[in-house]
């Protein structure tokens, strides 16, 4: 790896507009419900050094359901720019679409979310950053990893990073703000991690290292991650 990462290999998330943010609330189907619209980001498209796809590009929507008869519960809303499709998540099942499907539409999503069943323990727990990571689910900027996407799912949290001209895959086991596990590069290079989350959650320091090297590793969270 390398930390000196072009910027052709590296994506962004670009925050949208105050008006693209659909202002306040936003009434479904001319029902008394409604779906606050916290925070809204485009996600880019990602590849691997292969061209395979990774993350489709998309508009990421995060909603609060505190309208009447809704469920108090927070949601992500991935409304798809490349295919037809809208994906509602509740964090942190972020391999478990509600519904298990995609929608037409995104307030047939949104309506779903919003459901009582959709969130029978009540309000979802934990809080977005105001760049949309979850703990450590999210895209990340790092010094030593590129862009780097996790995903957890209780005490675990995987995904891949883009490095420089060593992408590869990480893994490991949350503890609180603490996230220790491995690293695998395509190549076959691989190495331990270990990261803390700082603040608000918005970033994180730690040390990655493998045999005869180790170094400094520190992240900002850029994006929401990947669904599904």
């Amino acid at each position: 790896m390398n930390s000196n990462q072009s910027k052709a290999a590296r994506p962004h998330l670009e925050f949208l507009s105050v008006r693209a943010l659909l202002s306040s609330l936003v009434l479904f189907g001319g029902s008394a419900n409604a779906a606050e619209v916290v925070q809204q980001f485009r996600q880019p498209e990602s590849r691997d050094a292969t061209g395979k796809l990774l993350v489709e590009e998309s508009v990421v929507s995060i909603i609060n359901c505190n309208g009447p008869g809704e469920n108090g519960g927070q949601f992500y809303i991935y409304q798809y720019v490349n295919r037809p499709g809208v994906r509602a998540i509740r964090p942190p099942d972020w391999s478990q679409p509600i519904g298990g499907r995609d929608f037409a539409a995104f307030e047939e999503a949104v309506g779903a979310a919003c459901a009582p069943a959709s969130a029978p323990g009540g309000p979802t727990p934990g809080a977005p950053t105001p760049a949309g990571c979850w703990k450590f689910s999210g895209t990340w900027s790092d010094n030593i990893f590129g862009t780097m996407q996790l995903v957890q799912i209780g005490e675990s949290a995987s995904g891949t990073y883009t490095g420089t001209t060593s992408p590869g895959a990480i893994n490991g086991k949350v503890t609180g703000q603490a996230f220790d596990g491995t690293w695998v590069s395509r190549e076959g290079t691989s190495g331990t991690v270990h990261l803390e989350l700082r603040g608000d959650g918005s970033t994180y320091e730690g040390e990655a290292s493998t045999t005869g090297w180790g170094n400094k590793v520190s992240g900002k969270c850029v994006g929401p991650p990947p669904a599904g």
